[in-house]
């Protein structure tokens, strides 16, 4: 294990998962609306995401609803927040070390 952890380090690439989770979102149903803040827009979607690692015999389905606040910069547009409602009480996941 310290073999391992010390050619991790020295790859300059730090996965917190080995191996590392191959994934799929799919977004959909996006609708923008604008915010009382000037340059801020709401914006609500739909996610799928799949989620898979090598060592695993299946993967995770996590459906998902994002309502993101992104503010529109003179250097492009920056997420200010993300609410993630999951649609399962239970997430059926091992772990959760993806960004949503």
């Amino acid at each position: 294990d310290i073999k391992t952890r010390i050619a991790r380090m020295e790859t300059g690439v730090g996965w917190s998962e080995v191996p590392p989770s191959m994934t799929m979102r799919n977004i959909g149903g996006v609708v923008v609306a604008r915010t009382d803040r000037e340059g801020d827009y709401e914006v609500s979607s739909a996610l799928l995401a799949y989620r898979h690692r090598g060592t695993d015999k299946v993967g995770d389905w996590i459906p998902a609803r994002r309502t993101d606040v992104v503010r529109l910069s003179a250097t492009g547009p920056r997420l200010v927040s993300r609410t993630v409602i999951f649609a399962d009480v239970v997430l059926n996941t091992p772990n959760l070390g993806i960004f949503l």
